[in-house]
This record gives structure tokens, sequence and C-alpha cells, in this order.
């Protein structure tokens, strides 16, 4: 059965602030279509070029009517790639391998999703994979659905020379962006592990891999910069990690060590961590580090907290795309944040940091990530289902802890129960302030261990100032506690945080807290049987609601 209210209902919202509870244009072989081009007038060279399907052309508009929309809430960010002039010549979106696909994800934080990406100029041969999300005929509606390659630049065959991509991001109000970069194909800039083919004693080229990560890559030895900067490209295969011995971390310096760590695209790649962690020391050289297209398993049995990536240096343009972490543990005590991604300074800021498409495994102990003291900070596409996180200091699936600004938290999937909220916006201000944040577009299928607990909370440390400019906005949320808590601060003047267009369902009420405003879209209160396992709309739920609160993508 649907009911339809607002959030507004004080049965639901307690008003109680203070509770604490060289270059190529794209177009020499095929002519890219103009921005301002219509759908219906794109050929099918412009639409392989643009990153769309060639064939018969998706039905309805990617722009969704008006009154499927809630507008921009934060200006759009381009934050990866970064300008070739803020990010180091190696850094791993600026080089190609002749034999080794270029796969790049273009990262927008903020903007009314969902975008439309476009490249404007690149390489022969270079596409984004899927420009639009997929869409479908649902009686009169149409549906966009969730779609692989969404937003990924993929060039095959890289050819030799330096290569200029520039590619645009438009969102639902026509607004845009434009990244550009350049990359140069330098067989140099790469390093390869094979576990099945290698060799510890080979140079580490394509044509003669290394073998193992600790003794081949590593050299056992933290000091060691034989493969200073480079792409360390793993093949398919189970690699154990640790730096000197068993039980001992690697420390992460791209200054000495490898800038980015990379399964090879196709192939499958698990980095066993049961004997070693990936670590900083304050030596600096943290910026331009990515990972991409792992599967990390295990954890070391003998910390106190278990963090996969402890990153305590100040670190710049820190990418995580397309991996997966399970089989992990919390520590022996858990106390301090254990976590499979941790962002760990206490200032400067971390910027441009980007959590995307990844997985929280069934058998994982602890949050995805949790990051303190950064900015411009964007998690889009990340799953969990089926996990169940036992209370720790850890006991969350996505975590802004203290002073994150310029925050987008969008389009992930959780499915399962945590000893806190599943989404959390804490706030726990140590520096400065925190300010423009969004929550959107997720979807939540929680449980948890008390009737006040969460799916998403904003504001959780009473005792610091809140943040300005917080949204959250076309959620999808089904909870066995309660589905948003929306606290405020005790020693400042608390500031609201708008929430509109959700669509919600909690055993214990629709939130906690009455720190929030209300619409203008309303948000809707409904049962459990309206929503499916992952928190989509059914039945006559789907027919009133869809497209127009919650996370479904419904134009109508």
């Amino acid at each position: 059965m649907t009911h339809t209210r607002s959030l507004l209902l004080s049965a639901l919202l307690v008003a109680a602030c203070g509770d604490d509870d060289s270059p190529t244009d794209a177009g020499a072989d095929a002519a890219l279509p103009d921005a301002a081009t219509s759908d219906a007038a794109i050929d099918d060279a412009g639409l392989e070029d643009a990153g769309l399907d060639a064939g018969d052309p998706a039905p309805g508009a990617w722009q969704l009517p008006e009154a499927n929309r809630v507008g921009a809430q934060l200006a759009m960010y381009p934050l990866y790639p970064r300008p070739d002039a803020e990010t180091a010549p190696g850094a791993y979106h600026r080089v190609a391998h002749p034999a080794v696909p270029y796969r790049v994800r273009l990262a927008v934080q903020g903007g009314e999703w969902p975008f439309r990406y476009e490249l404007l100029e690149a390489p022969a041969g270079a596409r984004v994979v899927a420009g639009e999300l997929d869409r479908r005929e649902e009686g009169d509606r149409i549906v966009h659905e969730r779609t692989p390659g969404y937003g990924v630049v993929e060039w095959a065959a890289p050819d030799s020379g330096t290569h200029a991509f520039r590619a645009q991001v438009t969102d639902q109000s026509g607004e845009t962006v434009e990244l550009a970069w350049t990359v140069a194909v330098d067989e140099d800039a790469f390093v390869f592990v094979d576990a099945e083919n290698g060799d510890d004693a080979a140079a580490g080229t394509f044509a003669a891999p290394l073998r193992t990560f600790a003794e081949g890559l590593w050299k056992n030895d933290d000091d060691d910069t034989t493969f200073a900067g480079r792409v360390a490209v793993f093949r398919a295969g189970a690699y154990d990690v640790y730096a000197a011995e068993p039980l001992t971390s690697p420390i992460l310096n791209v200054t000495d060590k490898p800038g980015a760590f990379v399964g090879m695209p196709g192939e499958a790649v698990t980095l066993d961590l049961s004997q070693g962690h990936f670590r900083t020391t304050r030596r600096g050289g943290m910026d331009d580090f990515l990972v991409a297209g792992i599967d990390f398993v295990g954890s070391r049995p003998d910390l106190g907290n278990v963090r996969l990536f402890n990153i305590t240096d100040r670190s710049a343009r820190v990418t995580f795309w397309e991996v997966s972490f399970d089989q992990t543990t919390l520590g022996t005590s858990a106390t301090d944040n254990p976590a499979c991604l941790a962002f760990m300074a206490d200032g400067p800021f971390h910027e441009n940091l980007a959590v995307l498409d990844s997985v929280l495994g069934p058998d994982a102990a602890a949050q995805l990530v949790v990051t303190f003291d950064s900015r411009h900070v964007l998690w889009e596409g990340n799953r969990a289902e089926g996990v169940f996180l036992e209370a720790s200091n850890g006991d969350n699936f996505l975590h802004a802890k203290d002073d994150t600004n310029d925050l987008t938290i969008r389009d992930n999937l959780f499915v399962g129960r945590v000893a806190n909220s599943a989404i959390a916006v804490t706030n726990q201000i140590t520096m400065e302030s925190a300010a423009n944040q969004e929550v959107c577009w997720n979807r939540v299928v929680y449980d948890a261990n008390q009737n006040v607990d969460s799916a998403i909370a904003f504001n959780a440390q009473s005792t610091t100032p809140d943040a300005a400019n917080a949204h959250a906005y076309r959620n999808s949320v089904v909870s066995q506690r309660r589905a948003f808590r929306f606290r405020g601060s005790n020693v400042a003047d608390p500031i609201p945080v708008h929430a509109e267009a959700n669509a919600l369902w909690g055993a214990e009420g629709g939130g906690l807290g009455g720190n929030v405003d209300l619409g203008p879209v309303d948000n809707v209160v409904l049962e459990a049987d309206d929503f499916d396992e992952t928190a989509g709309l059914v039945g006559a739920a789907r027919e009133a609601h869809a497209g127009f609160a919650g996370a479904d993508i419904v134009a109508r």
C-alpha cells in the first residue's frame, strides 16, 4: 500500500537539533556531432565517436523532462582527469602502452546528473564506451538504466606519439565542463608483472615481465627506486603483497615507487593483502596515484586497526576505480577507523579524490572508504550487497568524516546490515569548516542494531558546526530502522540539510532530528513492499512516483 506524504510529519521528524543519541582531431575519420546537434540528426559515425551506440537510436532523449528533475545543487567540477598543468607527465591517464588498451573513467563532481559524455578531440579509434545511459520503454515511460562503460574513454590500440584528448560532459540543465589532457605512448612508463609467465630477474617489460609483487616489483625494499613513477600492470593471477618480508606493509610513494597499480583489461587480477597492506609514512609523493581493475582480498591479522590503503600523507588526484575488497578483518581493536581506503590526514587537505565503480564484498568487515580533511571528493557507482558490518569504528559503507568539502556521493548501492549508517556525512569539524555536500541518487536497503540508527545520516557530531550547503535528494531508502537522520550542532546555529524528492520507508520512522529543510519537490514515505530488493520502486508506487521521487531514473 502506498502512502504519499511529506517528511515533515511530526511523527517522523523530531525537532531536536542537538539529538545525540601529436594531436589528432577526433573528426579526422568521422566528423563529431556538434554539442548542440539533436540526437536524431547524429549519424552512425558520429554516434561511434561520441560514445553512443550505432544502429537504432534508444527511445526518448538523454535529458529528462523538467518535471523529472530537481536541478543542480552543486556546480560541476571536472575532477578526473585534471589538466596537464596540475599533473605529472607519468600519471596513469597521461601515458599509454601499445599492448595495453587505454581506459580512463571521466569523473565530474557536482552538476545535475545523469550526464552526457562525449569526445571533442581524440586520436583515431578512441571513443567513449557509453556516452549516455541506456534507455528502454516501460509503458508510457522511458527508463534510463545504469550502463556498463558509462563515462569511460577507451582506446583499444594506442599509436605512437603524443595525442590530445578533450572531453565534454553535459548535465541535465545543459551546463558543460571540459576535461583536456595529453597522452604519450611510452613503453618505458610501464612495468609488467605476470604471476604465471614472469621472472623476477627480468626487465619488467611487456615481453619480459616480473613474476611477484614483493621480490619482483618491490625488490623487498621500500627505498628501491627501480620502477619509480611507473604504471604497474598486473597480468591474470594472484599476488601476495608485502615489503621486505611477510607481515610488512609496502610504503606508497609515487616519487620512489609505481604511481599506479592496474589489472590488465579483461584479465582477473587478485592482490592478497593478508601479509601486507599499503601505507604512507608522511614522506610526501602521493600525488597522481591510481588503482584500477584489481580485486583485493585478505588483511593482516596482527594490526590493531586494519586499513588496507592507509593514506596519511596529504594527497592530490587519487583515484580508485573498478576495484573490490573482500575477506577482510577489522583488526585486534577496531577503534580507529578501520577501512579499505582511509584518507587520514590532519591537514592540509587531500584534494581531488575519486572512488568509482568499486565493490565492498560480502565478507568485508569494514567501510569501503573514510575521508578526513578533504575537498573535491566523488564516490560514484560503488556497490555493497549482502554485507554485514559489525560494530566498530568503521561500521559504515561510505563515510565522509572530518572537514569534507565539495562532496558528491552519487549513484551508489548498499544492500545489507551495518552497525551505523550505510552512508554517513559526519561533519566532525577539526580544522576550519565543511560545506557543499550532496548525497543523491543512491539506493539503500538497510538494517542496523538500534532503532535510532539510520540508513543515511548527516551531522552526527553535534559538538562541532554543521556543514553549509548540504543536500540529500533523489535517494531511495528501505530501512528496518530509520531512513534519514538530520542532526544539528549544539555549539553553533544549526544549518539545515536540504532534502527533496527522496522515496523512503523506515520501520522506526522516516527520520530522527529536525535539522532539515524540505522540498520544494515532495519526499514520499512509502511501505516496504513498494520497493524491490535493490530499492527500485514497484507496483502502484512505481506508477505514482517513478521519475518524481527516489533513485529510479525515469522520464514521463
